[in-house]
């Protein structure tokens, strides 16, 4: 490839340092930051985490916080040397923090270079892109120009404010990823977790023409992403607890899945037919639900520990009934968001797939030679 990104495939580094066993953490990052760029993640508080209200949602937060203190601490491959960050880039004009993203751009690659949209997870109600900032790292030091958002979060804004509010970042991403050296034309969308809900519902809007305005508008405009990561995904939010009943469950997973339905969806006020089509992405691929235009190619990586892994299962047979491209991959004994610990051997194997998946999606059809 002329921009350089496929020459990197092989040689892609994950953003942190693995260490030896015994080995202590350095406590600083490594690497150098110019004006306005981060180095640090956006810790300094247990408000920085953007979460809603509710007591578990808190308990989850602060879980999160002490995580994120700990990757704060480990040496990053010069990641910072390596990739530039703009910070705090509204992508609507709202003036809220739930409305702004952040861009990793490789510095030594030109572009124009394929793009990614990151949708953290967080069972819809905490998390931000501070806390997942070592995503943006690792698609930067991939080759990939990565727009990490924020969105507004339940139960203070309920569905479908957050699917309003991505829908409305991969429409912005669409219209200025050349800005920052990014092709709208080769635009791939991950997300983990509820990310991952909320990016295969991302790909519906993309592929038919829903009623919904926020949807309309992608449609509209044409947008058409050409891969989707939707790693370890609740897919089926209605009916979410029924995970909670799964043995070796801890407390507050438990409490999460049991609680997700009524914190994220005001399900007793009366909704007109279709309107909460997407909140169960699933649920619509596995119906007999007409697109208008090809789908993109999904990639599935899951545990076979995760709690949610029979929602990865049912969304490769629903793909495959439907003839969609895609590929699921299953990691023995991990659990749930497992290839966030860098450090181990399954997550290096799980982000290795995931790239060679996405290069296979973004390579250029082969010209045939045969006579038509």
């Amino acid at each position: 490839m002329k921009d350089g990104w496929g020459q990197r495939a092989s040689k892609r580094v994950l953003p942190f340092r693995t260490l030896s066993r015994g080995q202590a953490r350095p406590p600083q990052v490594l690497g150098r930051a110019g004006p306005g760029e981060l180095p640090v993640p956006e810790t300094g508080g247990l408000g920085a985490l953007e979460v809603g209200s509710s007591p578990v949602p808190r308990a989850l937060e602060k879980l999160a916080y002490l995580s994120l203190e700990a990757f704060g601490r480990v040496q990053q491959r010069a990641s910072l040397d390596r990739v530039r960050i703009i910070r705090n880039v509204p992508y609507l004009g709202t003036g809220m923090r739930s409305h702004r993203l952040d861009v990793y751009v490789p510095r030594a690659l030109k572009g124009p270079l394929p793009v990614v949209l990151y949708v953290h997870g967080g069972v819809f109600v905490g998390c931000s892109k501070g806390t997942h900032f070592f995503v943006g790292h690792t698609y930067a030091n991939a080759g990939f120009v990565a727009f990490n958002l924020n969105y507004r979060l339940a139960p203070r804004h309920k569905f479908p404010a957050a699917l309003e509010d991505v829908a409305e970042a991969l429409r912005w991403v669409h219209d200025n990823a050349a800005r920052f050296g990014g092709d709208p034309s080769r635009i791939v969308l991950a997300g983990e977790s509820a990310g991952a809900n909320l990016v295969a519902s991302l790909a519906i809007a993309c592929a038919s023409a829903r009623p919904e305005p926020w949807a309309r508008k992608l449609f509209d405009a044409k947008v058409a992403p050409k891969a989707v990561i939707a790693a370890c995904g609740i897919l089926h939010v209605s009916q979410a607890t029924r995970l909670g009943g799964k043995p070796h469950l801890g407390p507050i997973v438990r409490s999460v899945l049991r609680l997700l339905p009524e914190s994220y969806v005001d399900l007793r006020r009366p909704w007109a037919q279709g309107e909460l089509d997407l909140l169960d992405p699933l649920r619509i691929f596995e119906s007999n639900y007409r697109f208008s235009r090809p789908l993109p190619g999904f990639f599935l990586p899951v545990g076979t520990d995760d709690p949610l892994v029979d929602d990865t299962r049912r969304m490769a047979s629903a793909l495959a009934s439907r003839g969609i491209a895609h590929e699921v991959r299953y990691y023995s004994g991990e659990l749930h968001a497992f290839h966030f610990m860098f450090w181990r051997k399954a997550a290096k194997r799980c982000w290795a797939d995931t790239f060679r998946f996405i290069d296979a999606q973004l390579r250029p059809p082969v010209a045939s030679n045969a006579p038509v």
